[in-house]
């Protein structure tokens, strides 16, 4: 049983990428790959780049075609991927009966620097509000400008961050009620599901001398049970016999 990898020799794969106009100075390292085999090949004078050969007899030419445009329209429409690299017009080569991409090196970016890329990209060209964007917004101001004059415009923003400031106030208002309207109900379902399970009465506990523990009511207040306790008490001390 042949070994699909098994003629990919190191040989093969520096040749394989110098079929492609790149010069290699003979070091390369092998990637982490499930399907594929991926290396990191250095060049003498450009920056490594990567060739990722594909297994073969697994994809046809049309599918790895269909993965390389889509790649490159996702790069084209400046979402955050790495699409090969066209040489001769082509993305898909073959050597050494392997065919094989190449890349330029992307390394990873940590979380805070993906989230700042994600919110410049999401806001630019995105609308602000009611489908107006900052040039609409912009052009909004010139004409208020133009038509209020440099008088009555200031007094009129004042008041119009006057109206969204209630407006805010108002909507925290109603959210602060909701909150607290919907813990109200929580805690009266809780309090609705323990009034309908029935509580089992505790077994009286026996004392030394044969005496009973009473039995404690859940629902008993503490002014209730210090009521009792003192009862309890006086009672004891009235059946206590005199030395």
């Amino acid at each position: 049983m042949r070994l699909p990898y098994e003629n990919l020799t190191p040989d093969c794969v520096l040749d394989a990428v110098e079929t492609c106009g790149y010069r290699c100075d003979g070091r390369f390292l092998a990637l982490n790959s499930f399907e594929n085999r991926v290396y990191l090949v250095y060049l003498e004078e450009d920056a490594p780049l990567v060739a990722k050969f594909y297994r073969p007899a697994r994809w046809s030419d049309a599918q790895i075609g269909e993965e390389h445009a889509f790649a490159l329209e996702l790069a084209g429409r400046e979402i955050p991927v790495v699409a090969p690299l066209a040489v001769a017009g082509r993305t898909l080569h073959e050597s050494g009966g392997f065919r094989f991409a190449v890349y330029p090196r992307r390394g990873g970016r940590s979380l805070a620097a993906r989230c700042r890329e994600r919110r410049s990209r999401r806001c630019r060209g995105a609308p602000l509000m009611l489908g107006i964007g900052a040039e609409e917004l912009m052009l909004v101001l010139i004409v208020a400008l133009l038509v209020l004059g440099p008088e009555r415009l200031p007094r009129m923003a004042r008041d119009v961050g006057r109206v969204v400031g209630d407006l805010r106030r108002t909507s925290d208002e109603f959210r602060e009620e909701f909150l607290q309207a919907d813990k109200f109900l929580t805690a009266e379902k809780i309090l609705e599901s323990q009034a309908s399970t029935p509580t089992p009465p505790a077994e009286p506990a026996a004392l030394p001398g044969g005496a009973a523990t009473p039995v404690i009511d859940p629902n008993e207040s503490a002014f209730d049970r210090e009521m009792r306790e003192a009862k309890e008490r006086l009672a004891a001390s009235r059946e206590k016999p005199l030395n």
